[in-house]
């Protein structure tokens, strides 16, 4: 088992126990509504509501993990289509440099290749 659901597990069962120990009712104002209940209830509840929005953050920040890795392959891609181009004309001059005995240096198919 992964480290965090073990150390999750316990962080829960430690908010059940400390729940459970603190049972005495309370009086809850929300503003629009005020009721009594108990402060277990309210510690539950507590953090549920604090777990949800950390699902919640760690959510929208995969979301853009998963952008951000998109764009990185497409330009690897990209990339990588550039090299192949690059190397085959390198290729393709050594031929005709190799037909013709005149030796190709790579700096020259750099500077041809920029300037197309």
């Amino acid at each position: 088992m992964k480290l965090s659901v073990i150390l999750s597990l316990l962080f829960a069962v430690l908010i059940a126990v400390f729940a459970l120990m603190n049972g005495a009712p309370v009086s809850v104002n929300l503003g629009f509504a005020s009721f009594v209940t108990s402060q277990a209830v309210v510690i539950l509840v507590s953090t549920a509501i604090g777990a949800v929005i950390i699902y919640l953050f760690d959510l929208i920040a995969k979301v853009k993990t998963r952008f951000r890795i998109k764009e990185l392959e497409k330009r690897i891609a990209t990339l990588e289509k550039e090299l192949l181009d690059k190397n085959m004309l390198l290729q393709q001059r050594q031929e005709v440099a190799e037909q013709s005995q005149e030796p190709v240096k790579v700096e020259q198919v750099e500077a041809q290749t920029n300037n197309q």
